[in-house]
Parts: C-alpha cells; sequence; structure tokens
C-alpha cells in the first residue's frame, strides 16, 4: 500500500479550518496544478501539487531514492487527490503535463484492472502500487484529469515543477544525511543507489578485487603481531600460563619445541593482498535491529472508565442496525496542527447515551486520533452488549490500518515492509486485540458530505480537541 505523508495531510486540514479558496471551474469543480520530478544520477525524486498562491494545501514532497519520474507523476495525482480530500472538496480537477500519468488513469486503468492489474501482454502492470492506490481513492471524490503542455509558461504548471524540484532536492539532501555517517569514515568514498542488494554485491565484489592497500599500515600491522607472537613464546618457554592462547600439546620442556614453534610460527613473508582480503565476502546487516521479545509486549492504550460506564446503561434497541446485524457507528478524530491538541469521536445516534466526545494528551496527530477512536467504539460496543459493529469512518489511513495492513504488520512482529517500527503500533494493536470481544466491519465514507452521523462524530471529536487545549493550559 501507498502511505499519504502526514505533512500532505496537515497541510489540507489546516486549509480547511482557515477556510483557504480554491480555484474553480464553471462547473464548480476546483482544479489543480501536479508534477513530478526525477534526477539523475542519484535518482532522487519529488511531488508537487499547487493550488494557488502560497495556499497552505500546496505538496512539495521528497521521495526515497532511487525514484522514477513516472512514479513520482503517478504520487502526484495521489497526493493531490488526498490533499482536496482533507479540504473538504467535492470535485477535483487535476491537471498534470504527464501524459503518461493521465493515461494511466483516464485510459488504461479499467483494462489493467479488469485484466488482474497485468498488461495486454501479460506482464505486471508497472507502478502498481501507486496506479491501485489512485483508483482506490477516486471513491473518495469526483476526480477529473486534464492534460496541460509542459514548459508551456502556464503559471500553475509551473509552481508545480518548481514545488516538484524542490521535493527532490529534498530527497537528495534526505539520502546523503542517510548515508553520510555510514561512508564518512572511509577514504576514496562514494555515493551509488543500486536497484537490488545483487547489484551492489556484484558491484562490491568487482570492486573488491582491485583493492589496494597501504603498505605502511599494513608493515605495521604485521610489527604488532610478530611481536604479539614473540612474547607468547616467550611466556611458554618459561612456563606461563596465556590467557585466551592454548597451549601446545607438546610439553615445553621438550627438547628444541620452543625453538620449533618459534620457526614455524615466525612471519618471514606475507601473502599478496589479493589473498588477505576477501572480496567475495558480504558482509550482511540483520534483518531487525529490534530483538522480537522487544515488541511482544506493548504499553496499552487507557480506555476512559466513564465511556465504559455510560456504555453500560445503553439498551441495545438503542442502536441502529444494518440489514445483516451489525450496530452502527462513526467516528472521527480532530487534532490542532499546530497546538497538537487532539480529540476523538463516537456516534451511535441523536442524543445516543453511549456516544463519546473524548479529549487526548497532547502531542496529538490526526491518525492517532482517527485510530483511538475506532478502539473507543469497540470498546464501547462490548460493554453495551452488542456483539457486531459496523464502523463508519472518513479516515483511509484508520480503515486500512485496521482492515487492510494489520494482519501482514502483525505477521512481520509489528514492522513495516521497510524494517521500521509501524507508527501508532500502540493502537493498532490494541484494536487488534479489541477484535476478539466484538465482530467489526469498516466502511469507508465520504468526508464533508453532510451525513447525520459523520457529521456528528466530527462535532463530537472537535469538542473533545477543544478540552484538550483547555486541559493543556491548565
Amino acid at each position: 500500500m501507498v502511505m499519504i505523508p502526514q505533512r500532505v495531510m496537515d497541510g489540507a486540514r489546516r486549509a480547511y479550518l482557515s477556510s483557504s479558496g480554491f480555484l474553480y471551474m464553471d462547473d464548480g469543480y476546483a482544479y489543480c496544478f501536479v508534477d513530478g520530478s526525477c534526477m539523475d544520477p542519484v535518482r532522487n525524486a519529488g511531488v508537487g501539487v499547487w493550488f494557488g498562491q502560497d495556499h497552505l494545501a500546496n505538496v512539495s514532497e521528497p521521495l526515497q531514492v532511487p525514484g522514477t519520474n513516472n512514479r513520482a507523476e503517478l504520487l502526484a495525482l495521489l497526493y493531490a487527490i488526498h490533499a482536496a480530500y482533507g479540504c473538504g472538496l467535492q470535485m477535483i480537477e487535476i491537471r498534470s503535463d504527464s501524459k503518461y500519468a493521465i493515461n494511466c488513469v483516464r485510459v488504461w486503468m479499467k483494462k489493467w484492472k479488469k485484466n488482474g492489474w497485468r498488461t495486454a501482454t501479460n506482464s505486471p502492470v508497472e507502478n502498481q502500487a501507486e496506479i491501485r492506490a489512485i483508483d482506490e481513492a477516486h471513491s473518495l471524490l469526483h476526480v477529473r484529469y486534464d492534460w496541460v503542455p509542459g514548459h508551456s509558461g502556464d503559471p500553475g504548471n509551473d509552481a508545480a515543477d518548481r514545488l516538484a524540484k524542490a521535493g527532490a532536492a529534498q530527497s537528495l539532501a534526505n539520502y546523503r544525511q542517510e548515508c553520510e555517517p555510514q561512508v564518512s569514515r572511509f577514504s576514496r568514498n562514494e555515493y551509488r543507489k543500486f536497484d537490488t542488494r545483487q547489484d551492489a554485491e556484484n558491484y562490491l565484489n568487482e570492486q573488491g578485487s582491485q583493492v589496494t592497500v597501504n603498505n605502511r599500515i599494513l608493515m605495521e600491522l604485521l610489527r604488532i603481531v610478530k611481536d604479539l607472537v614473540r612474547k607468547v613464546h616467550s611466556l611458554e618457554s618459561s612456563h606461563e600460563a596465556v590467557r585466551g592462547v592454548p597451549q601446545c600439546p607438546c610439553p615445553p620442556t621438550c627438547s628444541g619445541n620452543a625453538e620449533k614453534r618459534r620457526a614455524d610460527t615466525d612471519i618471514i613473508s606475507v601473502e599478496p593482498p589479493s589473498k588477505i582480503f576477501r572480496p567475495d565476502l558480504v558482509v550482511r546487516e540483520p534483518e531487525s535491529v529490534v530483538p522480537s521479545a522487544v515488541r511482544a509486549t506493548y504499553e496499552k492504550p487507557t480506555i476512559p472508565p466513564k465511556i465504559l460506564e455510560q456504555a453500560r446503561k445503553a439498551k441495545v434497541s438503542d442502536f441502529a442496525f444494518t440489514p445483516d446485524g451489525f450496530a452502527i457507528c462513526y467516528t472521527d478524530g480532530s487534532c490542532n496542527s499546530s497546538l497538537k491538541t487532539s480529540g476523538v469521536g463516537v456516534w451511535f445516534g441523536p442524543d445516543h447515551v453511549a456516544n463519546i466526545s473524548e479529549p487526548l494528551s497532547v502531542p496529538g496527530t490526526f491518525n492517532r486520533a482517527e485510530l483511538t477512536a475506532v478502539l473507543y467504539a469497540i470498546h464501547v460496543a462490548k460493554e453495551a452488549g452488542l456483539s457486531k459493529l459496523e464502523v463508519r469512518t472518513d479516515s483511509l489511513y484508520a480503515k486500512n490500518c485496521a482492515a487492510v495492513w494489520l494482519p501482514k504488520w502483525k505477521q512481520n512482529n509489528w514492522q513495516t515492509t521497510a524494517n521500521k517500527d509501524v507508527l501508532n503500533q500502540k493502537e493498532i494493536r490494541a484494536i487488534d486485540e479489541a477484535f476478539n470481544h466484538v465482530e467489526v466491519k469498516f466502511k469507508l465514507i465520504r468526508a464533508f458530505s453532510g451525513e447525520e452521523g459523520r457529521e456528528g462524530a466530527d462535532r463530537l471529536s472537535r469538542l473533545g480537541a477543544d478540552e484538550s487545549l483547555r486541559i493543556s493550559k491548565s
């Protein structure tokens, strides 16, 4: 799955909260310009999305090295959709100068999807993860695309280009910062990126056979070794035990033994460097630097006692149900990006006794608040005597965490495919445990759609965030 950077969503939320204006077409579609950039030889890449001059929702994001121009162009489309969604827009026209990206989403996507995401030649679709993420994001709002000529002098296109190049520059800076500590101690170091580990090993093996050894350093090492060997023999001859050095099976008092050992072990010649240094030896890093035992336990989030107490007062008949017997609730999380105050909202119905409006500790994040809302909803359902719950949320991140990525992360000992610890792991693992008590399914809903339950959860979460601010000031 493709992750949407938190900065993108934070910028969109700030734009929404400040009621930032947008550029609109006559038919009511807001529009934005997008671009992707990728630079040789490192292949650092970046994404740019432009909604307007100094707009809070503008995007300039670095991508991981090595990147490609096509992938950057597709991610620009994806980030634009999620940014528009976070801003509360319902219709967006995305303008791009990439014919590849436009054709992917307007022409080829439907055919690929119908063909199991394979091309007409039965090969896997390139950049499939990004294209499928765009396809899924189309459910959030109405999206249409327009191709614009590149370098035509269009202010919006030029601005998106600048944002993308700025992202690519940051990508290079991040890459060098990551590499610097690993190579700065070695002379004649160089920056080099490989597509696969095998390519890197092949390069090292080729270069290893060309290693030259500084004669002065080598002779100094040999002198130290010779001195150590002579000291060992001296101690053996005087019947002194040497810690860590195995004794010769022949008694040192045997005539000629000490002299023979010295003759056999004294260093009088040196093998050529090609025999000393093994070019075929490649040191492999461990898959994970965090022992599995460390992740076996975790600090569980505390469920506020008062929401459980309120849940016990509810009757099963007080809840609304789907035709297949799932109780319905709406969840939302709210966060002030600058103050980091956040809150949780869960809505079961108008003035429902089990409704939740709770503050969270500072500093908070949108994603953590969204996940906590899901967690609280499940625990409330359990206390209310419900066995099935449908959680309706406008957070694609929360839905994917709980319904898509969780099993994979759990199997991988709560690490991502990049061997990094899963973010918001505490909340996600608590949700996983809560699944033991209630059967839960998720439904993604549109934000700012006017749906009563969604608006109710939003109000409750904002009240929780306001309470978080009051607590932080007291």
